[in-house]
């Protein structure tokens, strides 16, 4: 459905089925100022049509009459294109997403339209822009046809011209589907800025005010109504729809019946909203938290901060204006009252940094906590970007950085994981990424000012993922966990730790957050560790153990000495990464990177370069263990050894222990390496997981070793 003007004066609408289909013909007009003169002429009976629904609907939206349903897009294209335009927009448009028609402006340039399959809501005209804009992306309306006019494609109040010569694409009828309207609205919904669309008032008292006006009608009950959550039109006794409403902060979104916004005042009217406002002390504690110790607000900067009760007395007087002074009938001060909601009211279990959630109060594993973090990736330009347009410098870098060059792929899928996760605000899980690679490669360029500035933050954790550190508050405030060359890790028990460490971080999204003289408090991280290492063979000895169990959580990518001829400040790099992001923002990561249906677990194919895959197995202690064996099975078998005559050997780790010892030559590398029988045992164990197949286990603690293969 469409809205149409008989001229631009007219502020009266009719609802007009399909453009193309009108017999109506533009006078010949000798100029530009002659074609304006004629479309706001209050004499002109034309058709200006629009695919935007007012209020009102029989009148053009405009500030008074606001939008409030999308029927379709008009949009203009500011250049005359050579061939014909249909072509080009069967070429250009995704298949599966074509405008229906197009006609030509009074320029002669490009008219298109593309048709909803049904309407959709606008809520509110910032948010509709938005939508514009997800839309222009989604539909790769840029490059459709040359000269794309933005501007007016975010004018919501716009009316076009009819125009003529009026021509299908494809046969005509081509619609967006409702579904994927509804999921790009939903996703510019949940980051609109919804605290400007009304007035924010704690939801326990709009939950108080909502229990006494409408009883019963919140599914749940009125305790569980909360930003996020969804229910029916409440105030509306004959909706039904059990999930056709959304909360926000500032009001309630819905969707059924054509959709719409009513903020607090629309639903409870404007004495509520007055009252609330009268009330200091609401407006005094909404931001303000208490974790049984400290009382948290935010600072100047837009960060957490804690007080004592003694600063925040003062703060709530000399800021809030609430008096410290005990009324008349002696009760509490309005300070203290204050406190005492606070304590009560905005009770949180701890102040922790959750990455990448909307930060303040939370629920986590059944227990409310005061998200800390304000950490946020690198936000992405609002265009489409191709691969160097606008990061001309990490394009060659990347580009010329691994070896193979199949590697860019798992890698750019890999970070894509990571960063819509943070971006979205909807974190996933994902592989720990090694890079080895030569001295001066780079690599610390990537680890420290790509991904890290890219995710908004790093941390060195080398002491924590080594097993050295537990008292880890810092580390969790970051997102990327990095250990940057020049660590050797020679030491097998502190590799084993290594290994397990990462094995937990990349498998786990719960872990134990320690800050200074504080107990221990479950929380999320979503997070990667980044490790880079030089490919010479002391380094190599960082590379974890070549256990199965690890091997599927982690990326082992290696690199060689970049095409660079210059290496830019971290500022320099951070002028590129908007554009990289959109571009990871929009790419499909190729099909031999993306992991089949129901094994998506880390988001992406883990990628293990053999040279490493080599290297760790070299340095593996279980490596030097079946190094070892293999020497005792040569002379234990042997002509004249205790085993000439048998096809294997058999017993448990404690008799293998024995017989290696009765070696003399053996026995002093058995007893520097592998001093206790449950070393062997583990050995054995990891040989069999590892499919070495002269190793089984017969029973428990028993195994059958056989004899060399000629």
């Amino acid at each position: 459905m469409f809205y149409s003007l008989p001229n631009l004066s007219s502020h009266t609408v009719t609802p007009l089925a399909a453009p193309w289909s009108l017999d109506l013909v533009r006078p010949a007009l000798a100029s530009k100022d002659d074609y304006r003169h004629w479309c706001n002429n209050p004499q002109t009976a034309h058709a200006f049509f629009s695919a935007v629904e007012g209020t009102q609907p029989s009148l053009r939206v405009n500030e008074s009459n606001p939008p409030v349903r999308m029927n379709g897009l008009v949009l203009d294209y500011d250049a005359v294109p050579s061939g014909n335009p249909v072509h080009s927009l069967l070429a250009n448009a995704p298949a599966d997403l074509l405008p229906a028609w197009m006609s030509r402006t009074f320029s002669g340039n490009c008219r298109v339209v593309f048709i909803f399959e049904s309407p959709i809501p606008i809520f509110c005209v910032e948010l509709g822009r938005e939508f514009l804009k997800k839309a222009a992306r989604e539909l790769k309306l840029r490059k459709l046809l040359p000269g794309f006019e933005s501007e007016a494609l975010l004018d919501l109040s716009k009316h076009y011209e009819l125009g003529n010569d009026w021509q299908p694409v494809g046969d005509g009828t081509a619609t967006i589907p409702t579904s994927l309207l509804l999921a790009w609205l939903s996703d510019v919904s949940n980051k609109h800025r919804w605290d400007k669309e009304g007035v924010s008032i704690p939801l326990e008292v709009i939950r108080a005010e909502g229990q006494r006006r409408f009883p019963n009608r919140w599914p749940g009950g009125w305790e569980a109504f909360d930003v996020g959550a969804r229910g029916t039109r409440f105030w509306d006794a004959h909706s039904s729809d059990p999930t056709s409403t959304l909360v926000r902060e500032t009001g309630c979104q819905y969707y059924s019946d054509g959709g719409g916004w009513r903020n607090w005042e629309a639903i409870f009217g404007a004495d509520f909203i007055r009252r609330w406002q009268d009330d200091r002390k609401g407006n005094a504690i909404k931001n303000l938290w208490f974790d049984g110790k400290y009382y948290w607000a935010q600072d100047a900067h837009g960060g957490w901060a804690w007080s004592t009760k003694d600063d925040t007395r003062a703060a709530l007087a000399k800021y809030q204006q609430l008096s410290t002074k005990p009324d008349k009938a002696g009760t509490l001060s309005e300070v203290e009252d204050a406190l005492t909601d606070i304590r009560h009211l905005h009770r949180v279990n701890k102040a922790m940094p959750f990455l990448f959630r909307p930060h303040g109060p939370l629920t986590y594993n059944g227990k409310r906590y005061l998200n800390t973090s304000t950490l946020r990736p690198i936000a992405p330009v609002d265009i489409a970007v191709e691969f160097g347009e606008g990061f001309p410098w990490l394009a060659q870098f990347l580009y010329t950085l691994f070896e193979p060059d199949d590697q860019l792929d798992y890698f750019l899928a890999w970070l894509k994981h990571f960063y819509l996760g943070a971006h979205h605000r909807d974190p996933r899980r994902g592989l720990a990424l090694f890079i080895a690679g030569p001295v001066g490669a780079g690599k610390t360029v990537l680890n420290k000012a790509i991904i890290g500035q890219l995710m908004g933050g790093r941390q060195d954790a080398e002491k924590f993922l080594l097993g050295k550190d537990q008292f880890n508050d810092s580390l969790f405030s970051a997102a990327v966990w990095n250990i940057d060359d020049g660590v050797d890790s020679g030491d097998p028990r502190m590799r084993a730790v290594f290994t397990q460490i990462l094995k937990k971080i990349v498998a786990n999204d719960n872990f134990t957050y320690r800050a200074m003289y504080t107990g221990g408090e479950d929380m999320e991280w979503i997070g990667r560790p980044v490790i880079t290492l030089n490919d010479d063979a002391d380094s190599l000895r960082m590379l974890p153990e070549t256990d199965r169990n690890i091997m599927d959580k982690i990326m082992l990518l290696k690199t060689r000495s970049p095409d660079v001829d210059t290496w830019p400040t971290d500022l320099e790099i951070a002028a590129e990464l908007p554009y990289f992001a959109a571009f990871l923002r929009d790419w499909e990561p190729p099909a031999h990177t993306v992991p089949p249906v129901g094994k998506a677990r880390f988001g992406v194919v883990t990628y293990r370069h053999a040279d490493l895959m080599q290297a760790a197995a070299s340095t593996d202690i279980t490596s030097s263990f079946e190094e070892l064996l293999d020497l005792w099975r040569t002379e234990w078998f042997a002509a004249g050894g205790p085993g000439e005559g048998d096809d294997a050997w058999n017993g448990n780790p404690t008799g293998l222990f024995s017989d290696i010892g009765r070696n003399d030559r053996l026995k002093q590398v058995l007893d520097k390496n592998f001093p206790h029988t449950t070393a062997i045992g583990t050995h054995l164990n990891k040989l069999i997981r590892r499919t070495a197949s002269y190793v089984t286990k017969t029973s428990h603690r028993e195994y059958r070793i056989a004899r060399p293969t000629a």
